[in-house]
């Protein structure tokens, strides 16, 4: 079984012929600009939200409508969910970075949260943090509570170059050459319409949930004792195919 808030980011997952709609969590929970925090429904529309924080001066720190910065949908549960790199990670952290706390539904029905409702807090257990990238193999994500940004520190669209296409994102060895397709500043991730030959120390991700190259064996394991520990009875698919 597969969770799907409006279906557009499944270009990212293998096919499943078993979805479960998320329904309602489409509100915003709690906002607080003063603390730049705030707390929304998975269903929430990215759109919706990046107007909502732009009235106070804050955003998320990631570009729209530009999948190969790392998501082509349009939620916030589908962003967490898969976790993709963006361009301007390096910069601004990464998506995991943002997230703060969280509520999700497990296979058993249980409802449970994770992590607080402000920046800096040593509350309760990092689980939302293993949620994100988790791509729907573990949990159904009800709730995200953001840290937030000034919108001065989000990346600027006119200076990124243009792409188009479908994408392939790569992680790649540091100093990696590639003829083609565009790096980003760090020399770590490459977006590509096509699928590149990279050293077996590199990985990629592709359509599909396609994912290739090296899988470190502790990281491995670890994914595997979260499967066991969250969805020990398999309800929910895996969320990548090699």
């Amino acid at each position: 079984m597969r969770v799907s808030g409006f279906g557009t980011a499944t270009v990212w997952l293998p096919e499943c012929p078993d979805v479960r709609l998320v329904q309602g969590f489409d509100q915003v929970v709690d906002y607080r600009p003063d603390d730049l925090v705030v707390r929304v429904g998975s269903r929430v529309r990215l759109d919706d939200l990046a107007a909502l924080l732009e009235n106070d001066g804050l955003c998320l720190p990631i570009l729209r409508n530009r999948g190969w910065l790392g998501y082509p949908g349009e939620t916030v549960g589908g962003l967490v969910g898969l976790g993709l790199p963006h361009f301007h990670q390096e910069s601004v952290g990464a998506i995991r970075d943002w997230v703060i706390g969280m509520k999700m539904r497990l296979a058993s029905g249980e409802v449970v949260t994770s992590g607080a409702g402000v920046v800096k807090s040593v509350a309760g257990f990092d689980l939302h943090r293993m949620m994100v990238g988790s791509r729907g193999s573990l949990a159904e994500i009800l709730e995200i509570g953001f840290r937030l940004s000034p919108i001065a520190l989000k990346p600027r669209e006119q200076e990124l170059p243009s792409f188009d296409g479908s994408t392939w994102i790569h992680r790649v060895p540091k100093g990696f050459v590639a003829n083609h397709g565009i790096m980003d500043s760090s020399g770590r991730w490459i977006w590509s319409d096509r699928k590149l030959d990279i050293p077996p120390s590199g990985w990629g991700l592709g359509p599909g949930g396609t994912r290739f190259g090296s899988v470190d064996p502790i990281s491995k394991q670890y994914r595997k004792n979260l499967k066991n520990a969250f969805d020990p009875n398999g309800v929910w698919t895996e969320g990548w195919k090699q």
